[in-house]
Formats: C-alpha cells, structure tokens, sequence
C-alpha cells in the first residue's frame, strides 16, 4: 500500500500539470486517490463496502475535478509585464500588510494566552 501511495504521489503530481497550471495538482491528485480506493478497495478486492453516499460523492468530486480540468484556470502569460510590476501594486501592497498584521497578532496572542492551559 505504501508503495501504491508513493507511485500514485509522483505519477499524480507529473500527470495533473500536463494539464494545465500547478493549482489543479491537488484536485487530481486527491480525486484520482479517492477513485483508485473506491475500485481496488471495494470492486476489486472486496474488502470494503462503500455506501451508496459514499459512491455518489466520490463520482460527484471526480467529475468536478474533470470538469475543473476543462473549464478551470489556464496559463498565464506574464509577457509584458515582471513581478515586480505586480508585486508593487497598491492591491498587493495592502494585501501583504494584512497577512504580516494578521500573523504577528495571532503570534502576540499565542505568546499572551496558554491554549492549551498547561499547568
């Protein structure tokens, strides 16, 4: 089994960006593992039984996931434009200043606060 997982790993994550940009790796992968478990597991091998719930939402995610393929995100052509052009765009500038504000705070507010309530 684990060597089935690291085979579908790398085969997964080779397969799903000759499709389209990295973003659907995750999708692919995800959807492919679900279906390969709902064949071998129960078609298969017989060794579980999968509820009727339980097929219709591993053929629900695997059609979205094909249909993502399809009409999802496509390559991006940066051509004209570098990153640093992007990066210095007011959007981009308040964007990085919330996520540094957010992470400090939530770091002050765990250095504060015990969560765990440790004795």
């Amino acid at each position: 089994n684990i060597v089935l997982q690291i085979l579908a790993s790398l085969c997964g994550n080779l397969f799903a960006t000759w499709f389209g940009p990295v973003s659907i790796v995750g999708p692919v992968f995800f959807a492919a593992q679900l279906l390969a478990n709902l064949v071998v597991f129960w078609i298969v091998l017989g060794l579980e039984a999968f509820s009727h719930e339980m097929q219709i939402g591993t053929y629900v995610i695997v059609t979205s996931v094909i249909l993502l393929i399809v009409n999802g995100p496509g390559t991006q052509d940066y051509t004209d434009q570098s990153f640093e052009d992007f990066i210095h765009r007011i959007y981009a500038i308040v964007w990085g200043i919330l996520l540094m504000v957010g992470m400090l705070a939530t770091a002050v507010w765990m250095a504060i606060f015990d969560l765990h309530k440790q004795k």
